[in-house]
């Protein structure tokens, strides 16, 4: 999944724009990249390349226009870019708003006005779907884990995987108890990890092996075991979560 070899994902921008162009038009209102392309953790070979792209009601309809260019998006490490239409993003903040406050923590705009700066969500939303993933999330390590009977590759896998869900699960977390967004991953786990009594440095072992630093399969068995733990511990704990939720946005 690399954008040109060992280039950075910025070479995949304007190819991708002018894709965008071509298949859109005047129907094309913005594009931003997001994640870890713009939090400035993007890894050749492991991360992929994530757009947001806005159309209008017209051109939302006529997705296949891109289907000569999804091959192309997919060698350059290029992530099935997320088209919405700002009449979607209005509706859906209510239901989906940690993924829109995950997009605000880390982006850039590449083309058009702004999708997500002004960008408001309700305190109760956000802690309610933060509830829903975390136990969501939970069973699907429960699963994995169960799925992969302790082999080492799938237990890497399954790591691999569902880390990344979690961070975003305690930036989402956080900012319903700081009102602030937080894109660095690491302090992001550590602020969370304190906020729940959970095991920072668990989490942090388990994003080196993200990352893949190497752990053998015993280790590997210990770790998952230790993730479901703590899983479990914040499933329970934002359930019971008493925090002051009056009122709505920052």
């Amino acid at each position: 999944m690399t954008s040109g070899g060992t280039k950075g994902p910025e070479a995949a921008y304007e190819p991708f724009l002018r894709d965008l162009r071509g298949a859109f038009g005047d129907g094309l209102l913005s594009a931003a990249v997001y994640g870890s392309a713009a939090r400035g953790d993007w890894r050749p070979g492991d991360s992929d390349i994530n757009f947001l792209v806005i159309l209008d009601d017209r051109a939302i309809l006529d997705l296949e226009n891109a289907f000569g260019f999804v091959k192309g998006w997919q060698k350059r490490g290029i992530a099935i870019p997320l088209f919405l239409t700002e009449e979607y993003i209005r509706g859906a903040l209510d239901a989906y708003p940690l993924e829109f406050l995950n997009m605000q923590s880390a982006y850039r705009v590449l083309l058009g006005p702004d999708p997500l700066a002004a960008l408001r969500f309700e305190r109760r939303a956000v802690r309610l779907q933060c509830e829903r993933e975390a136990r969501g999330y939970l069973l699907h390590l429960r699963r994995g884990y169960l799925a992969g009977r302790g082999r080492a590759r799938d237990l890497r896998a399954l790591i691999v995987a569902s880390l990344p869900g979690y961070h975003a699960l305690f930036r989402g977390l956080l900012w319903v108890a700081e009102g602030r967004l937080e894109a660095e991953g690491g302090e992001a786990v550590r602020r969370a990890a304190a906020l729940f009594g959970l095991d920072a440095e668990l989490f942090e072992r388990l994003e080196r092996v993200r990352r893949g630093e190497k752990a053998k399969g015993e280790e590997l068995l210990r770790l998952a075991d230790r993730f479901l733990e703590e899983a479990r511990k914040l499933a329970i704990a934002v359930d019971r979560w008493e925090s002051d939720l009056s009122g709505g946005g920052e």
